[in-house]
């Protein structure tokens, strides 16, 4: 049985920008570090993992949590009567901070069910 070298996986084929699922879950499977959650503040890596780890968790986390908090804000702004535009210079400093946060979740998630779905092929 022959290995790819660069990801160590037997029998995997090269299919271009669009993997195939099998080939997507053995992907997730090397998202271990803080690296991959840190590139989600970047809009259009979290668009390309999206894509090429065939998971739509880590976007659905980040736009489900920014709707919330969108929404809180707002609410706290109406109810405490508190200065739009300070409010606004700390939005971007918090999101920055929590992204990467909701991001490794999301993605341990992605994981955990890429590995169920990989063992479930083998048995």
């Amino acid at each position: 049985m022959r290995t790819n070298h660069q990801t160590g996986f037997a029998n995997q084929k090269k299919t271009g920008f669009m993997p195939t699922i099998k080939s997507a879950w053995h992907r997730r499977q090397l998202d271990t570090g803080w690296g991959v959650a840190i590139k989600h503040i970047f809009p259009p890596y979290a668009l390309y993992y999206a894509i090429t780890r065939r998971t739509r968790t880590p976007i659905l986390y980040l736009l489900g949590l920014s709707f919330f908090l969108t929404f809180f804000s707002a609410f706290l702004q109406s109810l405490l009567d508190l200065d739009l535009s300070l409010f606004r210079l700390f939005e971007v400093p918090i999101t920055i901070i929590y992204i990467p946060f909701i991001a490794k979740h999301a993605i341990k998630q992605a994981r955990h069910y890429a590995k169920y779905k990989l063992r479930r092929i083998v048995n």
